[in-house]
């Protein structure tokens, strides 16, 4: 009984603070009325990505007048224009294995305000170099598709591993 009225005193403030931030912490919970706090009633900067949940904001939910956008298509494709991975389902074909050509379908509508990015990756020695180009989205609906083109560093078209990408506003 002694250490506990000895802890009371010692900490007499610090109890009464902590009593009065629960009591209008609870107050303010019951009652004030559902939907009551709204953009109005934020300060610039209040709310921070930690303090937003897993997908609580997405691309989609944005104006469209804003910068963001939203990976529809991904694909990484091999040297011989086989699909390693993608999402979704991506098909690829080439017309001649010894250049790095490729035309790329998802199997599905791709909008034309949409854009390609094509990354090669695994290029051989540090010094050397190589790059991708995209064009397109041509067709519609289910034939829709981009060409990817690589070329290593002297510009020459030779395949490459290459990661796509295709984002849309």
């Amino acid at each position: 009984m002694l250490k506990t009225l000895t802890f009371i005193r010692h900490n007499a403030i610090a109890l009464i603070a902590l009593f009065v931030a629960l009591g209008g912490t609870s107050y303010a919970a019951f009652s004030l009325p559902a939907g009551s706090v709204g953009t109005p009633q934020l300060r610039n900067g209040a709310v921070t990505s930690r303090k937003l949940s897993k997908g609580a904001v997405t691309a989609a939910s944005l104006d469209p007048k804003s910068i963001a956008g939203d990976i529809a298509d991904w694909a990484q494709i091999s040297a011989d224009g086989h699909v390693m991975a993608s999402n979704p389902r991506a098909s690829a074909t080439t017309s001649n294995p010894t250049q790095g050509l490729y035309e790329l379908y998802w199997h599905r509508s791709i909008a034309q305000n949409c854009i390609a990015i094509a990354n090669p990756v695994n290029v051989g020695p540090i010094n050397a170099s190589a790059s991708a180009t995209t064009a397109g989205p041509f067709g519609r609906g289910r034939d829709a598709h981009i060409i990817v083109s690589t070329f290593d560093a002297s510009g020459n078209n030779v395949p490459e591993n290459v990661n796509v990408l295709i984002i849309c506003p």
